[in-house]
C-alpha cells in the first residue's frame, strides 16, 4: 500500500520546573493497561498510547491510536456490501519519536487521526498535573518576514479538523472560532479560506486580516492549529509566499504493510527515526 507520511519536527518545554516532562508522562501511561490509556479528548476523539518502545540510546519511539467507534465502513463482496466481520472498534495510528537529551519531538503529521498539539493534550491528560508547550523547528521566518513587511493582497489557509485542535489561546480560539462553525455547518474536515482585494490597484488587506494571519502563523509554529496550507502574495512580489516552507518537515511516499498493524508501525518509526538522525536531533 503506497502512502505520503509528513513528519514535523517540534522542541517541547516545561512551563514549570516541577512538571512532569514528555519522558516521564510516557514512562508513565505505558505503565497502565491499554483499556486505562484511553482518553476521550473531544466528540469522536478517543485515542491511547498503543506503544512505547525505549531504546538504548535513550530515544522514545511509540505510537498513538485514535479509535473509531462510529460511521464504520461496511465490507465490499462481489455479491454488495456487508457490515463489518467484527465487533471491535477501528484503529488509526500516528508514530513518533522523542529525545529526551534535547527535548527533540518529531511527529507524524497527519491530523485526520491525530495533531501534535492533541497529543500533547494527551500526555498530560492521561499521565497526570503537566504543562507543555509546543514550538515547530523552523527552518527560517523568510516567510513572515516577506509578508509583514510587504503589502499583503491575498491571504489563503487551509485548516484540517477544526473541531480536533488542541488547547488555544483566547486570541487563537477567536481568530479559528469562524473556521469550526464553518466545519460543523457543512460537516466538513477541511476548511480553506481565501481573501484577496482582487484587481483594485494599490489595495491591501485589512489590518484585521493581517493580525489572524499572524495567530495563525504562532498556531502553525505551536502546532496548536492544524494548518495545513498557508500562503500570501504581497504587492510588487511575483513568488507566492508559502509560510509552512519556514517548518521544518518531511514529506516521503512509502509501501507501507497492509493489514499488518505492527510491521505497518515499525516502517513508519524507521523513516522517523533516519529523518531525526538526516537533521541531527
Amino acid at each position: 500500500m503506497q502512502n505520503n507520511i509528513t513528519i514535523r519536527f517540534f522542541q517541547v518545554s516545561k512551563e514549570k520546573q516541577n512538571h512532569l516532562g514528555v519522558k516521564e508522562l510516557l514512562k508513565k501511561i505505558s505503565s497502565l493497561s491499554l483499556s486505562d490509556r484511553e482518553a476521550q479528548l473531544g466528540e469522536a476523539l478517543r485515542v491511547r498510547l498503543e506503544r512505547l518502545d525505549v531504546e538504548k540510546s535513550g530515544y522514545m519511539s511509540g505510537e498513538i491510536t485514535r479509535i473509531q467507534s462510529a460511521n464504520l465502513p461496511s465490507e465490499v463482496h462481489a455479491d454488495g456490501t456487508r457490515p463489518l466481520s467484527t465487533d471491535a472498534p477501528l484503529g488509526h495510528g500516528v508514530a513518533f519519536r522523542y529525545n529526551p537529551s534535547n527535548s527533540k519531538l518529531a511527529f507524524q503529521y497527519d491530523t485526520r487521526i491525530l495533531g501534535p498539539g492533541r497529543f500533547i493534550e494527551y500526555l498530560t491528560t492521561v499521565g497526570g498535573k503537566s504543562s507543555l508547550k509546543l514550538k515547530a523547528i523552523q527552518k527560517g521566518e523568510d516567510a513572515w518576514k516577506r509578508f509583514s513587511s510587504g503589502a499583503p493582497r491575498r491571504f489563503e489557509i487551509a485548516v484540517s479538523s477544526p473541531d480536533h485542535l488542541g488547547s488555544l489561546e483566547n486570541d487563537e480560539e477567536a481568530a479559528v472560532q469562524g473556521i469550526k462553525r464553518m466545519s460543523e455547518a457543512y460537516g466538513a474536515a477541511r476548511i480553506d479560506v481565501i481573501i484577496s482585494v482582487g484587481r483594485q490597484r494599490k489595495a491591501t488587506l485589512d489590518e484585521s486580516i493581517i493580525g489572524a494571519a499572524r495567530t495563525f502563523y504562532r498556531g502553525l509554529k505551536k502546532g496548536s492549529i492544524n494548518v495545513d496550507r498557508m500562503k500570501a502574495k504581497v504587492e510588487d512580489e511575483k513568488d507566492v509566499i508559502n509560510f509552512i516552507d519556514d517548518i521544518l518537515s518531511v514529506k516521503k511516499r512509502m509501501e507501507l504493510p497492509e493489514n499488518n498493524p505492527d510491521l505497518n508501525y515499525k516502517a513508519r518509526a524507521s523513516e522517523i527515526r533516519e529523518a531525526m538522525r538526516a537533521f541531527d536531533l
